[in-house]
């Protein structure tokens, strides 16, 4: 991947941004969410504080509730002003508003050359990886950009007709590769952040499929975040991130422990077996929504 890996990847120059605004139209109050037994925000709080460049993980947030489990977990709550939580609002300047916060705070000290966006509606991600990313950023990078690629066959609207951007009846195969933000991972240089303006060097990093399929806007894509957690054994990381700070160990665990039962013994879950796909409304969704599938042994594959 373009630009080559830090010398010293253990500096910290900077700084993690995790915007948690309270407000949803779709899903109120999201990020304190329940993910197999955890609010969904705490997942990008844990991520971030295993970033070995990071010096300050900062959670931006008006819900109190954020607040608290933020300052909590070890990071920096930052209140958001009123005029930076709503629905027309940008990811931009509450940025800005988290610098100039983290600039003026009198208990912090430390550079932020970088500036670390992670969304809290993406809640799988690897450790691992995202220090692979934090890495490539260097002095000929501008942004670093998760994206997924795929040979999309994509056309556009032209008043009530579909307009294809490829030949009809082409094979995937064969259709031009394009990639696609997923929200995953962002990393801004901070002088660029400050001035709005963006150089061109943006460098793409590749996420595993299951992370860009985990965009939690709606009920159903938190079940099937809820699935793909387990499916694909994230909860081996955040367990290790979780008994860390416990004093158990994952051997301590064991892969058998009754708590955790195998994937294929759920009794009951988000996914509504005696429904036909796709029939759910909203209400029934909601209703099933504390229904969540317990951790397992998934199918031995390694996440991301």
């Amino acid at each position: 991947m373009g630009g080559s890996a830090l010398n010293d990847k253990n500096k910290k120059d900077s700084i993690v941004v995790i915007p948690a605004r309270k407000g949803s139209k779709r899903l109120p109050s999201k990020n304190m969410l329940n993910l197999d037994g955890k609010p969904l925000v705490s997942y990008s709080i844990q991520i971030a504080q295993k970033i070995k460049r990071a010096s300050q993980v900062i959670v931006a947030s008006d819900d109190k509730e954020v607040g608290l489990l933020a300052t909590e977990m070890g990071a920096l709550w930052v209140p958001l002003p009123e005029e930076l939580t709503t629905d027309d609002a940008t990811l931009l300047p509450v940025l800005q508003h988290c610098l100039t916060e983290y600039r003026d705070h009198s208990a912090i000290s430390g550079r932020a050359d970088w500036v670390i966006l992670l969304q809290p509606t993406c809640p799988l991600r690897n450790p691992h990886l995202v220090n692979d990313w934090a890495n490539i950023a260097n002095r000929k990078t501008d942004i670093v950009v998760s994206v997924d690629r795929q040979g999309y066959k994509i056309g556009f609207a032209d008043g009530e007709y579909f307009r294809p951007g490829y030949e009809l009846f082409s094979p995937k195969q064969s259709v031009i590769q394009k990639m696609r933000e997923n929200g995953v991972f962002y990393m801004f240089k901070t002088s660029q952040v400050i001035a709005k303006e963006f150089g061109p060097r943006i460098i793409p990093v590749d996420t595993p499929t299951e992370q860009s399929l985990a965009n939690i806007d709606t009920m159903f894509d938190l079940d099937l975040a809820q699935y793909l957690y387990i499916r694909y054994n994230y909860w081996q990381f955040f367990e290790d991130i979780q008994t860390t700070a416990t004093g158990a160990t994952p051997e301590e665990i064991g892969e058998e422990d009754e708590r955790f039962p195998p994937i294929h013994q759920h009794q009951e879950s988000g996914w509504d077996q005696g429904s036909d796909p796709g029939t759910s409304n909203e209400s029934e969704v909601h209703s099933r929504s504390g229904d969540q599938p317990q951790r397992g042994s998934g199918d031995g594959q390694d996440p991301g």
